[in-house]
């Protein structure tokens, strides 16, 4: 993990480096696969990058002290041309703000307000899913490790637990004794498919 991360400890070098992830993938989606439909069902490639960026855009506004609010609507946000820059772009932003002075302990979230390093799991998680979901429909590799896989399958499972996984953006979980791998405990908590 890189960086000093004084606000948001462990949860912040976690989300520091699925960024890290996220900016690898996302620069590797080859150009005519913007439009290619995904794992997520609802959503391309351009959206599952637009909804990334929306999440860092939103984890930026609370970090200055916004209340919560859906930059564009959907939760996802249309990037301007070339997507990667523009994604790189709102990553940027996202860590100025999370190594500004005086950041808040807890942020307003669409699930309402969270501690921030519960806010930062969060991201996590939705990070690592929906770079399966990249890697999957573009073919390019998923450059996620077992320490983040880790962290998102944790806090798949405890949301999953407390019924924060709404069905409306989230399948049943599947069966967990199929799972292979850590990264496949995470899809099935989730309600992906990984075969």
């Amino acid at each position: 993990m890189t960086g000093d991360h004084p606000a948001g400890g462990a949860e912040a070098a976690l989300h520091d480096a699925a960024l890290d992830a996220a900016v690898a993938v996302v620069d590797e989606i080859p150009d005519g696969a913007w439009d290619d439909p995904t794992p997520c069902s609802d959503w391309t490639v351009r959206a599952i990058v637009g909804h990334l960026a929306w999440g860092n855009l939103v984890l930026t506004g609370a970090l200055r002290g916004a209340p919560f609010h859906d930059p564009a609507g959907g939760r996802t946000v249309v990037l301007p041309h070339p997507p990667p820059s523009a994604y790189r772009a709102t990553v940027d932003e996202v860590r100025r703000a999370l190594r500004a002075p005086g950041i808040p302990a807890a942020v307003a979230f669409p699930t309402g307000d969270l501690p921030l390093p519960a806010a930062l799991r969060v991201r996590v998680q939705d990070l690592v899913v929906h770079l399966w979901d990249l890697s999957i429909a573009t073919g390019t590799p998923l450059r996620v490790d077992d320490e983040l896989i880790d962290a998102a399958y944790r806090t798949a499972r405890e949301r999953r637990a407390a019924g924060l996984l709404p069905a409306a953006q989230f399948a049943p979980p599947g069966d967990l004794t199929t799972a292979c791998s850590p990264l496949d405990r995470l899809l099935l908590t989730v309600g992906r498919h990984p075969r």
